[in-house]
């Protein structure tokens, strides 16, 4: 389907050739003055239609247009068979250059003009040479012939000159759009029809070429003026203001084509006329020679400036990353490289490089949105690096892995440093108006003694990260062990669902003890793979993994299956027992969770108030509303929850008030110095104080000597866990374990012996009990 404005643009032009070849006399003014009156007409109907935003602008083109519509008018009348030069109609042609400098003007700005220095350069260079080139050949040949009126010599400069203006405004459309405008294409064309057509009529005389075919200007000036209407008819114009969607080049064109012009037109100038024979006056064309190669000078010194800047942020671009700023892994080797060229093995203190990971990151990014995500990695970004010495260098390193690097300086602790930088990203952000708190894991190498070489360190560095994601301090420094390890890691998550499907992951059992009476009240279940080739795995070698790569939801089903198995198995030989499963991040995102545990539940006729699920206070803060939702819906269900590793993440009991659990399980790194450490004694002496007001228990983990398990009979603990008691075992070693706890606690419960104990530090409260506890 042909469009409107192609089909009035064709029929203008086959008009335009009809008017220049086969019409004369009152014909072809008429058809000239309809033509040309049909463009101002055709431009005010575009405008009806395609409303563009800034509306004036094209007025005042088909105002233009009238105008050459009148004055062509005006001629005709006049003229009655004189050829009278110039005429009042011109005064009507000339008036129309304005009114279109204004319209070009309005429709790309809006009229709000903002010059910079480098397009006004642009724009008086190629307006110097164009104006050379006039003098040169039109306006000079004009004033200097010796027939002629001043005012037709006035009037024959006055079109060439309105014309380049004209062209210049639309080379400035061009740059503002960049070409790729439809409408803007049309008016380019225009502006150059019109210059072609005024340009050949002083060029006429000189070329007979021209002046024997002279009518044929009259079709070239009307194909101009419907190409300014076709313009106005496509519906691009209302788009004319917008930059063109693509790569913007580095140095635009029309600096290339400033440049290009200023250096060609003086040779080109001078070639051209003496091929028309033309008297090239030096003297007259100096003052334009001289402010070219000025502004020549000016504008190459303008672009040295320009690609020196240029080059300097591509460095620099070259060494940040786009995302957080912070320097890149590119960079960052760089930095390292330098480091261990410069490296003094005498030197007391040697450089340390550090690699910080955000725990749990996919999921957050999954939960909150990449948005969020994004600002979170530049706030840990900004964070990394106000607390890294103007020597030292932070980069991230991919996905939610920074680098940093500290040149070595006395007294800086490394594992202190890793320390503190681990408890500086566990502090709150405030990210997109939520407050969020994440985990953070540092692995670290002291370049030299722990990796010679850049590579060394880098990997070593890595492999240090995987480890202290399995820590309970979540810190670690590379050693030598962790190579054999830690090649472990990619083999073993390749097998892992094939492991899943052979039946290699087997489950252990852990008692729970009631600390009053010694009853066995329920079991941990902890997972553990058979491999066939490496023996028994426990679950820091492969879980982390499994959490990252979206595999741990097949292993939670798995070790659910297995625990409610057989925990109806012990049922039917009469061990009541309850059995505990842990819960990932994944598994508390995850929607169908509760049909499943719904499910698992039915299939082996297991009582929901048998089953504990166990999420860390960390997980349960990620995403509070989802979290929420699906223990609410677990609660439902009539399933006990618990709240693992309490104390190490940065929830408050009035905040784990909120989710439906019953129960808390203190981390480890507190219980098992809860003897000889009075602040590790007041934390859990207040964690159970307070979780007993809030109506919650308390399941102590990491019980592994006597001492500690009296010290916590006394400071009322609901449940002990721990080696202390018994080990993981496989279930069918599960009930010779109870029994032997019940016939080991009459002597676990018996006299009291003094409790020996370290000295209290300094701006800690002390806890007193009364200087013994029970042997």
């Amino acid at each position: 389907m042909t469009t409107p404005w192609r089909t009035y643009l064709i029929a203008s032009v086959a008009a335009a050739t009809l008017v220049a070849v086969a019409l004369d006399g009152v014909w072809r003014a008429v058809a000239v003055i309809v033509l040309v009156a049909g463009s101002a007409a055709a431009t005010v109907v575009g405008v009806r239609v395609n409303k563009p935003p800034v509306p004036a602008a094209w007025y005042l083109l088909a105002a233009g247009l009238s105008l050459s519509a009148t004055g062509q008018l005006v001629l005709a009348a006049s003229s009655r068979g004189t050829d009278t030069y110039p005429s009042i109609g011109d005064v009507f042609f000339l008036s129309a250059y304005p009114l279109l400098f204004a319209a070009l003007f309005l429709a790309v700005s809006g009229g709000r003009w903002r010059p910079r220095i480098d397009a006004v350069l642009d724009a008086l260079i190629v307006g110097t040479a164009a104006s050379m080139v006039l003098w040169v050949f039109v306006i000079d040949p004009t004033w200097t012939v010796p027939h002629g009126t001043m005012a037709a010599r006035l009037v024959s400069t006055a079109y060439p000159v309105g014309d380049l203006v004209l062209v210049l405004q639309l080379l400035r459309v061009s740059r503002a759009v960049r070409v790729r405008n439809a409408a803007t294409r049309l008016l380019i064309a225009a502006g150059a029809m019109f210059l072609v057509a005024d340009l050949a009529v002083p060029a006429a005389p000189y070329l007979m070429e021209i002046a024997a075919r002279e009518q044929l200007l009259d079709g070239v000036w009307i194909v101009g003026h419907a190409l300014l209407a076709a313009a106005a008819l496509h519906p691009s114009m209302a788009r004319i203001r917008t930059p063109a969607a693509g790569p913007v080049s580095a140095i635009p064109y029309t600096r290339v084509m400033a440049v290009g012009a200023a250096i060609l037109v003086l040779p080109l100038s001078s070639a051209l006329a003496d091929v028309l024979h033309l008297s090239l006056h030096l003297e007259r064309i100096a003052p334009f020679r001289v402010t070219l190669t000025a502004l020549v000078a000016i504008r190459a010194g303008g672009l040295l400036s320009t690609m020196r800047s240029q080059s300097v942020r591509l460095a620099r671009l070259a060494s940040t990353d786009f995302l957080t700023g912070a320097d890149n892994s590119h960079h960052f080797v760089g930095r390292l490289t330098d480091v261990v060229d410069d490296l003094d093995p005498a030197d007391a203190a040697q450089p340390v490089v550090l690699y910080v990971g955000i725990e749990r990151f996919g999921e957050l990014n999954d939960t909150l949105g990449h948005r969020t995500g994004d600002e979170l990695l530049r706030a840990v970004a900004t964070r990394l690096g106000d607390a890294v010495a103007s020597g030292g260098c932070v980069a991230r390193l991919g996905g939610d892995v920074f680098g940093v690097l500290v040149p070595g300086e006395a007294g800086v602790v490394p594992s202190a440093l890793a320390v503190e930088l681990r408890q500086l990203v566990d502090q709150s952000f405030r990210v997109s108006d939520v407050l969020l708190t994440i985990d953070c894991s540092v692995g670290f190498v002291v370049v030299g003694e722990d990796g010679a070489t850049v590579a060394d360190v880098l990997r070593r560095a890595d492999l240090a990260l995987t480890f202290a994601r399995t820590r309970p301090g979540r810190v670690a420094r590379y050693a030598s062990s962790m190579e054999s390890e830690g090649a472990l890691a990619p083999v073993l998550m390749a097998a892992l669902p094939q492991a899943l499907d052979d039946g290699e992951l087997v489950v252990h059992y852990q008692p729970q003890v009631e600390a009053t009476t010694g009853r066995v009240i329920g079991v941990e279940a902890l997972v553990r793979w058979q491999h066939p080739e490496h023996g028994l795995l426990g679950p820091a070698a492969f879980i982390p993994a499994a959490e990252s790569t979206g595999l741990i939801r097949s292993v939670t089903l798995f070790v659910l299956d297995r625990s409610l198995d057989q925990c109806a198995r012990w049922e039917r030989e009469g061990l009541e027992l309850n059995v505990s499963v842990n819960l990932s991040v994944r598994d508390l995102l995850d929607t169908n969770l509760v049909d499943d545990v719904r499910t698992a539940l039915e299939r082996h006729g297991v009582a929901a108030g048998r089953l504990e699920l166990e999420v860390t206070e960390t997980i349960a803060m990620v995403d509070p509303v989802s979290s929420i939702e699906v223990l609410s819906g677990l609660a439902e269900l009539g399933v006990q929850l618990s709240v693992d590793d309490y104390g190490t993440g940065h929830s408050s009991l009035a905040y784990l008030q909120q989710l439906p659990v019953g129960r808390l399980k203190i981390d480890r790194s507190f219980v098992t110095d809860v003897v000889r450490n009075d602040a590790s004694a007041v934390i859990v002496r207040s964690t159970i104080d307070l979780a007993r007001n809030l109506g919650l228990d308390v399941i102590a983990e990491g019980v592994e000597d006597h001492a500690t398990m009296v010290v916590l009979q006394q400071m009322a603990c609901f449940a002990l866990q721990g080696f202390g008691l018994g080990k993981p075992v496989p279930a069918d070693d599960l009930p010779a374990l109870v029994l032997d706890i019940a016939a080991r606690w009459p002597a676990l419960d018996g006299p009291v012996v003094p409790v020996q104990r370290g000295p209290h530090t300094p701006g800690r409260l002390p806890i007193e009990l009364g200087g013994e506890v029970r042997s």
